[in-house]
């Protein structure tokens, strides 16, 4: 009775509420379904050779839809990202992409007051472009932060070939999300979406051991999916790297790394994994997620429920998880007329 009851009261204080910001909602808005179109015919100095595999049977995102979805969850806003629109994309075509989608998210976040937000897309082939993106989409529309991939084609974040943005980054104290994508080698029998918990691994621990996470400290890096499969090999991680690496790191360093992410909990709102996320990195670095419309309404509610009857947390706690944790991240969004 007290599991029941605690959902009962979730659904009052934060359902009808909408106090829920929700950092991980991709616009698959028909501008994403024209660059899927449009890909197929794409000549080699305008796409790579090796396939992008797009989401199959990728829903149709609206604002509206988008909206009606939002209330009837008691979301207040989500906050809109396609970190994989450039991956597979080259040279101008890159660029004009990277510019198109980035523009359309700038004008549903005018369109809406405080109920969206959105992270900006950058072109990954040129390093220059990227830099001249993330200017445009942070200084002139005025996006909440950058999305990137776990691997740009098998290199991950955290590689050098990346530090000229990230620095940037760094410089801006700005919020970084970080999805992932498939491993250029990939298991045939595990499911994609478990082998984007691994990848989402590798990424954290990329970042980690290369130093980037450290170098780079100001930005502010949002790993998705709960950290994918670091809380369960963490510990593994601080007591026996420092041993392979000779003391070029401590347990007390990769363990201060590993935690100084924030991780959303999209599909991680089991009491299990919430459980994980809780003695892991504690109630202030976790962040509310629900990867719609890839995962459907039913989904979200069902989430929502798990979360706030989830009993390792407090009320005070719960509230910081579902809003004030993001609201931090994005002051934007804490002045923004709701309507």
């Amino acid at each position: 009775m007290a599991g029941v009851t605690a959902i009962k009261d979730a659904k009052t204080a934060h359902r009808g509420g909408r106090a829920i910001i929700d950092v991980h909602s991709h616009s698959s808005m028909q501008l994403y379904h024209d660059l899927i179109r449009d890909y197929e015919t794409m000549t080699a100095d305008q796409r790579f050779p090796d396939r992008i595999a797009f989401p199959p049977g990728l829903p149709l995102w609206t604002a509206q839809q988008a909206l009606e979805t939002m209330d009837r969850n008691g979301i207040r806003t989500q906050i809109l990202s396609l970190p994989d629109v450039t991956l597979g994309l080259r040279g101008e075509t890159a660029r004009r992409w990277a510019r198109r989608i980035n523009e359309a998210l700038a004008q549903v976040i005018a369109r809406y007051p405080g109920r969206f937000g959105a992270f900006a897309v950058i072109p990954h082939d040129d390093i220059e472009s990227s830099l001249r993106e993330i200017d445009y989409a942070l200084d002139v529309l005025k996006l909440d932060g950058i999305a990137t991939s776990t691997n740009i084609r098998g290199t991950y974040i955290g590689d050098p070939i990346f530090d000229p943005w990230m620095a940037e980054l760094h410089r801006r104290s700005a919020v970084l999300f970080i999805h992932p994508t498939m491993p250029t080698t990939l298991n045939k029998v595990v499911p994609p979406i478990i082998e984007f918990s691994f990848d989402t691994a590798r990424m954290v621990m990329n970042m980690v051991l290369t130093g980037a996470k450290r170098r780079f400290s100001n930005i502010k890096v949002i790993s998705t999916h709960g950290g994918g499969a670091i809380p369960s090999i963490s510990h593994r991680l601080e007591i026996i790297q420092p041993l392979v690496s000779q003391g070029a790191q401590t347990t007390e360093q990769i363990s201060e790394d590993l935690r100084s992410f924030y991780y959303d909990l999209t599909s991680c709102m089991g009491e299990v994994p919430l459980a994980a996320a809780a003695r892991f990195v504690g109630p202030s670095k976790l962040l509310m997620g629900f990867d719609y419309p890839y995962a459907p309404e039913p989904m979200m509610g069902a989430e929502i429920d798990r979360c706030f009857a989830f009993d390792g947390f407090s009320e005070q706690q719960k509230a910081a998880i579902a809003a004030t944790n993001a609201l931090a991240l994005f002051p934007r969004l804490a002045a923004a007329e709701v309507r």
